[in-house]
């Protein structure tokens, strides 16, 4: 199952690194965003894929 993380305030989607290894483990597709004008290294629709 993909799972969407969204981060709050200013955070990017590196800020659920931590709990990707759990939800892989548990057999999930972590997806996790940043938003336009957060950070500078999401893609053009703020997706980062781990996995």
């Amino acid at each position: 199952m993909e799972v969407v993380l969204v981060p709050g305030l200013w955070l990017t989607a590196s800020s659920w690194d931590p709990v990707l290894p759990a939800l892989r483990e548990a057999g999930h597709t972590p997806v996790s965003l940043t938003f336009p004008g957060v950070g500078g290294t999401a893609g053009r629709d703020g997706r980062h894929h781990h996995g």
